[in-house]
């Protein structure tokens, strides 16, 4: 989320190309256009070309052959996938399972499984507390 008391990015380089992954993402697997992604962004299309150079290198943009078209690159989803995987859930999870908790004044219990055969559970109390272990699914039921 965009800092609103920011007034300038701190690296403009960088702040572009999250403004192309955004805009990317935004597009759909269809992409869209140099024209189109400058109207957009409102970045010249000679910027535009080097940021989606560096992209593409990383992996973080394609362009279709055929169409010219660019779409977000599977580097990009990588990210999503690493940042929401299941052993980082009960992280990101922690302030709405604590305001759950608060709030029903009872024990919150998640749980998490996967086809790699692992779960990992995590329990909450209303004081804060929490517990976290890593189970196997062949003892959890599912």
């Amino acid at each position: 989320m965009p800092d609103p008391t920011a007034t300038a990015p701190p690296v403009e380089a960088i702040d572009r190309a999250l403004v192309l992954l955004e805009t990317l993402a935004s597009a759909g697997p269809g992409g869209l256009s140099v024209a189109e992604l400058a109207a957009t962004t409102g970045l010249n299309k000679t910027t535009l070309h080097r940021a989606l150079a560096a992209l593409r290198h990383r992996g973080f943009a394609d362009q279709d052959p055929s169409s010219g078209t660019y779409a977000l690159g599977a580097a990009a989803v990588g990210l999503g996938d690493a940042f929401l995987r299941e052993d980082n859930l009960p992280g990101l999870l922690h302030p709405a399972l604590l305001a759950l908790s608060r709030a029903a004044g009872e024990l919150v219990h998640l749980a998490c499984s996967s086809a790699r055969a692992s779960s990992i559970s995590t329990r909450l109390s209303p004081s804060g507390r929490c517990a976290s272990s890593p189970r196997s699914a062949a003892a959890t039921p599912r």
